[in-house]
């Protein structure tokens, strides 16, 4: 008897410090979480802002195939209530019905112009060729006063472009970008997507990005409207050209020469549609995660390890602490070894959940991802650990018709450097 009280003492011990663990992590995740939306400027804040004085806006929007998702971009942009807008769609190598479409779509709208693109030069990945091409070689890109680089798997609402400007006109800004309102149609969009989500802004919190002196830098691809004296000054795409994720580089070399930019909140004002795929999903996570750690394969390892820890096997051990503490009370278990437990494993399961709910709120997720955030951890472990081996192993990424290859961790002195340089091969 002895023994096994020893063994049940040892036992409400273990569940008790798992939920003490989980309750005191998302307490401090739930006030980072505050933190963040608190500071992190949102675009309908924006909206009633009137276009006088706001300067012309030229869309830039790069195309490579994107007959599924081009129809609803062009729609968007073309109902923009911004009065001072130019449109350039920059057609890379498309092989498929994209421009059928768009003309269909855009019919005849004066405002729009159509850009083919051939070839891509060797060193330069498709869309990063396709948005330097349009920017240098439109007339409407070189009269702009704003330029916005747009991916063609976005919605933005008809007030997004106006709100946008207004935003970065009134904060002084070089750039401002945009996240959006990720669509949940597909499984891995309802169960993983969340969770790679909340793991790259834990990786990049908005409340330090926005910080202009904290050395964090992030940006999102989707939507990056620069005012265009200062994207012409860092260079253009030319200076982010070998870069395996230009968003993340352009703010890299905003901070690097002391240049204002902000990411703001768009939520439903800016839908997205990532990935059409499971393997595509994988494959473009990875990358993304790739570049957001600096290309350390013991970094994705250990956020890995986090994600599971964190979001799958600390809540499963809360669970279980409530379960079995409560079944013991309900038997009559004397001595405060229950007791306790439950009053921790049930503040550890409250906090997971309460920061759960946040998030997911903030991201517009159904509640099938709230109960499949576990799984979804679970995968997004994997995804991290896929990236961790892809570097370890030089395989390579595929991005934009090439292949980079001895992609070299970003040590301090490289990252001071303006640009880093990556090996690029064709694909």
């Amino acid at each position: 008897m002895p023994r096994v009280d020893a063994l049940r003492t040892f036992i409400w011990i273990a569940l008790a410090l798992a939920g003490a663990g989980t309750l005191a992590h998302f307490v401090v995740a739930l006030r980072r979480l505050w933190l963040s939306l608190r500071v992190t400027p949102r675009l309908d804040g924006y909206t009633d802002r009137d276009a006088a004085g706001l300067g012309r806006v030229c869309v830039i929007v790069p195309a490579h195939n994107e007959a599924r998702v081009i129809e609803r971009v062009a729609l968007a942009l073309v109902a923009q209530d911004h009065p001072a807008l130019r449109i350039v769609f920059a057609l890379d190598r498309c092989t498929d019905e994209t421009r059928a479409i768009l003309e269909r779509a855009v019919a005849g709208d004066g405002r729009v112009e159509i850009i083919e693109i051939d070839e891509c030069p060797e060193g330069w990945a498709g869309k990063t060729n396709a948005l330097r091409v349009a920017a240098e070689e439109s007339a409407a890109a070189r009269d702009a006063d704003l330029l916005l680089f747009l991916d063609a798997d976005t919605e933005p609402a008809p007030s997004c472009v106006r709100a946008a400007a207004a935003l970065l006109e009134e904060g002084g800004h070089d750039l401002v970008s945009l996240l959006g309102r990720l669509s949940f149609r597909r499984w891995f969009e309802r169960v993983v997507q969340p969770m790679t989500s909340l793991e790259l802004m834990r990786q990049n919190p908005l409340s330090r990005v926005n910080r202009p002196r904290d050395r964090t830098s992030f940006a999102n691809g989707q939507f990056m409207l620069f005012r265009r004296s200062a994207y012409e000054a860092l260079g253009g795409h030319e200076r982010v050209k070998d870069e395996l994720l230009e968003d993340l580089a352009f703010a890299r070399a905003l901070k690097a020469d002391g240049r204002s930019w902000v990411v703001a909140l768009a939520g439903p004002m800016l839908l997205v549609r990532m990935y059409g795929s499971w393997p595509a999903f994988c494959a473009g996570w990875k990358r993304i995660f790739i570049e957001s750690v600096n290309r350390r394969p013991d970094r994705l390892r250990a956020y890995a390890r986090r994600v599971r820890l964190a979001y799958a096997i600390a809540p499963a051990l809360s669970l279980i602490g409530v379960v079995a503490a409560s079944a013991a009370l309900a038997r009559g278990a004397g001595g405060a070894g229950p007791v306790v437990a439950l009053a921790a494993c049930a503040g550890g399961l409250g906090a997971w959940l309460l920061f759960l709910l946040g998030t997911l709120g903030a991201q517009g997720a159904p509640a099938v991802s709230l109960l499949a955030s576990p799984a979804g951890a679970w995968l997004t472990g994997r995804i991290l650990r896929g990236a961790a081996e892809d570097l370890e192993r030089n395989r390579g990424v595929r991005w934009g018709g090439r292949l980079y290859t001895d992609l070299a961790p970003r040590t301090p002195a490289r990252l001071a450097r303006d640009a880093t340089a990556a090996t690029v091969t064709d694909a």
